[in-house]
This record gives structure tokens, C-alpha cells and sequence, in this order.
């Protein structure tokens, strides 16, 4: 059973994106991946993910939201959600998010990165210097955090 659903969902996701089928369609799909071991909620991660990535961050932070509902609560996901929130200039919420991830995980070296990031957009450059840093000290071999401590300390001038 779990195999017959498999392939008919290689089929589907062959044939039609998850956005373009009709409420039917979808629940049908949902329910194939409920008989296939599926797991609903880290496909909806993913499928943000994707979306960010392709810069489609309405859809993305849909995606993302709906991983949350379903249980999903890793870090990851916050962080990610943190960082659309970022690309759609809503800095105090994915302040948030960040915040919300170092509850979970104090040693988390992308919340620090997304904090600097929130620094940087509102101009806090020491703020995000030392976020930078943060990130650096659980992660060194993390360029992009790098990056981002340089732009701080250049901006700081």
C-alpha cells in the first residue's frame, strides 16, 4: 500500500505543481503522502525553503507557517522563517524569530547571523558586529557571517 502510494506520487509530482491543483486534487495528494510515510509538515519546510530560494517569499512564508502548524518546530524552521521575514523588511518580527530560536538552541550560529542582519537593516552596526561575532564563536567556518561582520565594522566608520 505505502509502495502504490509512493508511485502515484512520483506520478503527480510529475505532472502538476501542489499550487496548481484544485482543493480535491489536494487533499487527495495529502492523503497519498499520509499513506506513503510522508512527513507532512517537514515537506512544507522544504517546500518553503525552495520558494525562498527562488525569492518567492509570500509563498515561502505560507509554506513555512504551515510546517509550524503541523508540528514542525525546529530551529530551522524559525530561523528560515526569520529570514523571510527579513527579505520582506519586517525586521521586529523576525527579530522574534530569532530570539524564539535561542530559546531553543543558545548556541545557534545562524540566529546570531540573522539578528546582524536585523542590526544591519535598522543601522545598528555595533549590535550587528557583535551578533557577527556571536555567530563566528558556535560557527567559524561560516562565511557568510564573515561577510556580514565586515560590513558592520565598515559601516561603523
Amino acid at each position: 500500500m505505502a509502495q502504490d502510494a509512493i508511485e502515484e506520487l512520483v506520478k503527480l509530482n510529475q505532472t502538476k505543481k501542489l499550487d496548481d491543483m484544485s482543493e480535491n486534487e489536494r487533499q487527495h495528494y495529502y492523503q497519498l503522502q499520509r499513506q506513503s510515510g510522508t512527513n507532512q509538515s517537514v515537506v512544507e519546510y522544504l517546500h518553503g525553503v525552495i520558494l525562498y530560494s527562488e525569492k518567492n517569499y509570500a509563498l515561502a512564508f505560507n509554506h513555512l507557517k504551515k510546517a509550524e502548524s503541523l508540528g514542525y518546530l525546529h530551529p530551522k524552521l524559525y530561523n528560515q522563517i526569520g529570514n523571510v521575514y527579513v527579505k520582506m523588511h519586517q525586521i521586529r518580527e523576525a527579530r522574534g524569530c530569532f530570539a524564539h530560536v535561542l530559546t531553543i538552541d543558545k548556541n545557534n550560529a545562524s540566529a546570531y547571523l540573522g539578528l546582524c542582519l536585523c542590526s544591519l537593516a535598522e543601522h545598528e552596526y555595533e549590535k550587528a558586529a557583535h551578533d557577527a561575532l556571536s555567530a563566528i564563536g558556535y560557527q567559524y567556518f561560516f562565511p557568510e557571517a564573515h561577510y556580514h561582520l565586515g560590513r558592520a565594522f565598515y559601516d561603523l566608520n
